[in-house]
């Protein structure tokens, strides 16, 4: 048949990753664990995909190879002080090496595709929200805030780990486990569990590290909570780059 097809084709790898890692030529890699102690695709660590060449037919399948290589979502982000810390300069050199290795021996000439946005701008963002009640379940407290997963959906859809600090008490001891809940009426609709805050009251400032890169392009007006504005702080200076509709204005196309 001459049909075309849209396809992909998966590697050893795919959908659940038993404890995320998994051994290939003798190395072993770990991803990220953002399905209970399991992978479910690559996660935000990366991702990536080829452009295929199809060589010639068998009766039973095809035989592929590639000259493109795309990175997918470039370089990984530190969201805790347990990610790896990334030394680009160095992962750059071992990808010129191995394209040098490829001229060589294969006398191909591979492209190589980086989209280097969420290393640009993950660490530029922070998310802020106001404690509104803090609750003490057992030797654990449940701090409420003015947000939740119509912001940052992230650890609701697959555990996301983020840093979270006190910004108004940085520099307390931190003394108390938490869990950090949203307002949006969900069991789901959490911001992180079980880290260690210092002991926060009502109207304490929450700061979630590192969200430039998902939060206001994967926020939503679920339950109908108003998005969040999005402020840029400059030489000292604020200004608001996204302003925060009013629900007169979430509503005027409702009929």
């Amino acid at each position: 048949s001459e049909r075309g097809f849209l396809s992909q084709v998966v590697g050893p790898f795919a959908n659940r990753i038993r404890n995320a890692t998994f051994s290939m030529k003798n190395e072993t890699y770990k991803l990220e664990k953002n399905n209970g102690k399991n992978n479910l695709h690559s996660g935000s660590a990366n991702t990536g995909y080829d452009v295929w060449n199809v060589l010639f037919k068998t009766p039973n399948g095809v035989v592929l190879n590639t000259s493109t290589k795309h990175l997918g979502g470039g370089f990984p982000v530190r969201y805790t002080d347990n990610d790896p810390d990334i030394d680009l300069e160095s992962y750059i050199k071992k990808i010129g090496n191995k394209i040098k290795q490829c001229q060589v021996k294969y006398q191909l000439y591979p492209t190589i595709a980086i989209e280097p946005g969420r290393s640009i701008v993950a660490d530029a963002g922070i998310t802020l929200y106001t404690i509104g009640s803090v609750k003490q379940v057992n030797n654990k407290a449940y701090v409420s805030i003015d947000g939740g997963m119509s912001d940052n959906p992230r650890y609701a859809l697959y555990d996301a780990k983020y840093s979270i600090i006190a910004a108004n008490k940085a520099d307390h001891k931190k003394e108390i486990l938490c869990t950090i809940a949203g307002r949006c009426c969900e069991s789901g609709d959490l911001i992180q569990e079980n880290l260690m805050l210092p002991d926060v009251k009502r109207n304490d400032i929450i700061a979630v590290l590192t969200t430039g890169a998902y939060n206001y392009s994967m926020a939503s007006h679920y339950n109908q909570n108003q998005p969040l504005p999005v402020i840029i702080i400059k030489d000292g200076k604020d200004f608001i780059v996204v302003k925060r509709p009013s629900y007169d204005e979430m509503m005027k196309d409702m009929l």
